[in-house]
C-alpha cells in the first residue's frame, strides 16, 4: 500500500507539475494574446483616428464644394435673370428699331412725294412764268410796233 500511495503521490505530483506547466503555458499564451490585443487596440485606435481625420477632411471638402456649388448656382441664376432682362431690352429695342425703320421709310416716301410735287409745281410755275413773260414780250413788241406804225 505504501507503494501505491507513493505512485499515487508521484502521479499527483506529476499531474500537479503537468497542470502547472499547462497553466504556465496558458498564462504565457494569454499574456501574449493580451499583448497582441493591446497592440491591435492601439493600431485600431490609430487607424480609427486617421479615419476620423480623413472623414473630417472629406466632410470639410464636401462642405466647401457644396458652398462653391451653391454660390455657382446662385450666380448662374443671377446671370440667367440678367440674360432674360437683357433679352427683353433687346426685344424692346428691336421693336422700337423696326418702328423707327418703318417711320423712316414712310418719311422718305412722303419726302419723295413732296419733292416730286415741288418739282412739278416748279415746272408748272416756270411754264406759267414763261407764258406770262412771252405774253408781256408780245404786248411790249405790239406796243412798239404800234408806235412805229403811228409815226
Amino acid at each position: 500500500m505504501a507503494r501505491s500511495l507513493f505512485f499515487l503521490f508521484r502521479s499527483l505530483t506529476f499531474s500537479y507539475d503537468f497542470h502547472l506547466l499547462v497553466i504556465d503555458k496558458y498564462d504565457t499564451a494569454l499574456k501574449g494574446a493580451l499583448g497582441e490585443l493591446e497592440l491591435a487596440k492601439k493600431d485600431h485606435a490609430e487607424r480609427e483616428e486617421a479615419s476620423a481625420r480623413q472623414l473630417n477632411a472629406s466632410r470639410a471638402d464636401a462642405e466647401r464644394l457644396n458652398g462653391i456649388v451653391t454660390r455657382t448656382i446662385a450666380r448662374r441664376d443671377e446671370l440667367k435673370a440678367e440674360l432674360e432682362a437683357s433679352q427683353g431690352v433687346i426685344r424692346e429695342l428691336e421693336r422700337k428699331n423696326a418702328e423707327l425703320e418703318s417711320e423712316k421709310a414712310s418719311l422718305a416716301a412722303s419726302h419723295e412725294r413732296e419733292m416730286r410735287r415741288l418739282r412739278d409745281s416748279r415746272i408748272l410755275e416756270v411754264t406759267r412764268e414763261r407764258g406770262r413773260v412771252e405774253a408781256e414780250m408780245a404786248a411790249k413788241a405790239n406796243r412798239r410796233f404800234a408806235k412805229i406804225r403811228s409815226r
